[in-house]
């Protein structure tokens, strides 16, 4: 865990590959302990270790600037056979069911 000086705290569990799992950022209650949940990340690998998924759920912003309700957008990579990232996809919601935000190809060239 690290702790900010504006009293929110980042936490990080890990896979069992030493991996990132989750992310959270909270704000801390007065006593210290976790409070309110700000943002949170949530990451998934393929079977080489490349990032296969990461989940994001953080608050928008209103129109004076301050905190409104949560939104999560989800998005997925894609490799090729030799570990190169090929294919992104975004998401609006929290799966690759949603609605495609953003959908990137990328190519390999020979440099």
């Amino acid at each position: 865990a690290v702790k900010h000086g504006n009293n929110t705290t980042t936490r990080t569990d890990y896979w069992d590959n030493d991996q990132p799992k989750t992310e959270t950022l909270t704000k801390d209650n007065p006593d210290g302990t976790p409070g309110e949940t700000l943002s949170r990340t949530d990451y998934t690998y393929n079977s080489h270790g490349n990032l296969a998924t990461r989940t994001d759920t953080r608050p928008t912003l209103t129109e004076n600037g301050t905190p409104g309700p949560h939104t999560t957008t989800h998005t997925t990579h894609t490799y090729d056979a030799y570990d190169r990232l090929t294919h992104t996809t975004l998401h609006n919601g929290t799966n690759d069911q949603a609605p495609t935000v953003k959908d990137t190809t990328y190519t390999i060239n020979a440099s």
